[in-house]
């Protein structure tokens, strides 16, 4: 697709920053001025300019910001979701131009807001407010992106997504819980709720996120061994992989792990008697 206008930008970017080089390396003399908005009136139909510009972003720093703030202007929300992309390379200064992006009128836009919030986790707390927003935006594929900025975000995020386990929409929930198993060991009590989900795919989230957690997840050894004998087999063998991750501090769950080695499940057999291994190494 032709995007005119943002190759004269990053064309504008991409001559400022070969001026600056120049000048650097003993090249000819070259004043350098402020990045001027209307030097986006340069013609390039070049697509090989953005890796440059990319390039050239990371050296020019703050003074690119007024030159993407003139995209973010943009009818074309091609070209808003590409200024915010380049906008998390100037550092903290662009941040605040990043948030405010998350209420763009376009979900990719916002998408791409938040995937450059999650590139600074966890200094993203300040966006509390804007991710709370976008945790009930009405595109799941925004309320997705959110649940996976806030995993790294860590403890403060908690309270988010284990309201984001009631989502409507399935992988949005699902990958709720994975997020809560990253923000560490604060989230072990949510997630031995979670364990008790009527969904079956919640559970087997859960085990594998206290699993993660590992050995600062041994307040859920009770959980992990009753959800051994849960009646879906890819809950059982999360359980079991679980147990052997906390180590020698599930000792407890060693007769359920013993059991587990008969079930009818080459998997759950399979990863009872990785568990038995880990915990009889660990103690």
């Amino acid at each position: 697709m032709n995007k005119p206008f943002f190759r004269r930008l990053l064309s504008a970017l991409g001559s400022l920053f070969l001026g600056r080089r120049r000048c650097l390396h003993g090249g000819p003399e070259r004043r350098e001025e402020p990045l001027d908005q209307r030097e986006v009136v340069l013609e390039d139909e070049d697509e090989g300019v953005l890796p440059g510009a990319s390039v050239a972003f990371e050296e020019l720093g703050p003074q690119a910001i007024p030159v993407l703030q003139t995209a973010l202007r943009s009818d074309d929300w091609e070209v808003r979701a590409k200024a915010v992309g380049l906008l998390e390379k100037l550092g903290p200064e662009a941040m605040p131009i990043v948030v405010r992006t998350l209420r763009d009128e376009n979900k990719y836009v916002r998408m791409a807001a938040i995937r450059a919030l999650r590139r600074v986790a966890p200094k993203a707390r300040g966006a509390m407010p804007e991710l709370d927003e976008a945790l009930h935006d009405e595109s799941p594929e925004v309320r997705l992106s959110a649940v996976v900025c806030l995993g790294g975000i860590g403890a403060a995020a908690i309270p988010r997504l284990v309201a984001a386990i009631r989502d409507d929409d399935l992988t949005v929930r699902t990958r709720a819980v994975r997020a809560l198993g990253r923000t560490g060991p604060e989230a072990v009590p949510a997630l031995e709720k979670a364990l008790g989900s009527e969904d079956f795919r919640i559970r087997s989230k859960a085990a594998e996120a206290l699993g993660n957690i590992g050995r600062k997840a041994t307040a859920a050894v009770p959980a992990l061994v009753k959800a051994l004998d849960d009646q879906e087999s890819l809950v059982r063998a999360w359980a079991a992989k679980a147990l052997g991750q906390i180590g020698g501090k599930a000792e407890a769950a060693v007769p359920a792990l013993i059991k587990a080695r008969r079930d009818g499940e080459l998997l759950v057999r399979a990863w009872a008697l990785e568990a038995l291994r880990k915990i009889k190494r660990s103690q």
